[in-house]
C-alpha cells in the first residue's frame, strides 16, 4: 500500500492490464530497489474528502466510508466485475457508537453475499487470490472427448514462478467458450475430484471442498 496515493472515491477500484487479465495490483519499486504490489483503497460519499477522518460513523471531519455500500453503488461493482477494498478505521473512537444507518449498509453488502452476487472476503486472502488469478498459468486440451483444464502454476513478477496448492486455486473461474458436454480441471496434471469444482452453463469454478 502506498501511502497518499490509494484512495479512490468510487465503488470499484481501477485496474490495469497483464496480458489480457484486468488486476487491481500495480507494481512499485522501493529506494532499494525491491520492488512489491500495492493496490489502492474505496471511501465515502461523493462529496468527502480523503484528507477528513475514514472511520464508521458520520459526523462533522469525519466519513462513515460504509455509506459506499449502497443498492446503485453494489449494482455497479456486479456489472463491473470489481474489486472493492473499503478503507475505514474501525476501531477508532469516532467509530463509536456505530449507528444502525451504518449497520444497514454491512446487512445490504450480507444480502448481496448471501445471493451469490459478490464476494467477501478478508483483504490478504482478496489480495492473494488476485495475485494468483492474475498470473495463473494453465493449458486446455481435449482428453477422451472431453476438455481439460491443467492449472500448471503461477509466473509472476515479483515472486516468479510457483507451484500452486489446492487452497490457492479456490475461487478460480473459467469461461468455456464451445460449452463442452464435459470439462475436468487438473492442478499439476492431477485431476481434481469432481466435487471440488462446479459448472453453471458456459462457467466452471473450484472451491475447496464438496458442495454444502
Amino acid at each position: 500500500m502506498n501511502a497518499g496515493d490509494t484512495l479512490v472515491n468510487r465503488i470499484a477500484l481501477p485496474e490495469r492490464t497483464y496480458g489480457d487479465r484486468p488486476s487491481i495490483l500495480d507494481i512499485a519499486t522501493m529506494d532499494d530497489g525491491v520492488r512489491y504490489y500495492h493496490f489502492a483503497r474505496c471511501y465515502g460519499k461523493p462529496d468527502a474528502r480523503p484528507t477528513s477522518g475514514l472511520c464508521l460513523r458520520q459526523s462533522e471531519g469525519t466519513t462513515d466510508t460504509s455509506s459506499l455500500f449502497t443498492q446503485e453503488n453494489l449494482d455497479r461493482l456486479c456489472r463491473e466485475q470489481g474489486t472493492c477494498i473499503l478503507f475505514t478505521h474501525w476501531t477508532l473512537k469516532r467509530s463509536f457508537p456505530i449507528s444502525d444507518e451504518t449497520i444497514g449498509h454491512f446487512d445490504l453488502v450480507r444480502r448481496y453475499r448471501d445471493a451469490g452476487r459478490v464476494w467477501v472476503a478478508p483483504l490478504g486472502r482478496l489480495l492473494e487470490w488476485t495475485r494468483v488469478r492474475t498470473f495463473l498459468q494453465y493449458e486446455v486440451r481435449e482428453e477422451a472427448g472431453r476438455l481439460v483444464i491443467d492449472l500448471a502454476g503461477v509466473d509472476d513478477p515479483i515472486f516468479g514462478r510457483a507451484p500452486l496448492r489446492l487452497e490457492d486455486c479456490r475461487g478460480l473461474a473459467f469461461r468455456i467458450p464451445s460449452a463442452p458436454k464435459e470439462v475436468a480441471i487438473a492442478v499439476a496434471g492431477r485431476p481434481l475430484a469432481p466435487a471440488l469444482y462446479s459448472r453453471q452453463d458456459n462457467v466452471c469454478w473450484i472451491h475447496s471442498g464438496p458442495r454444502g
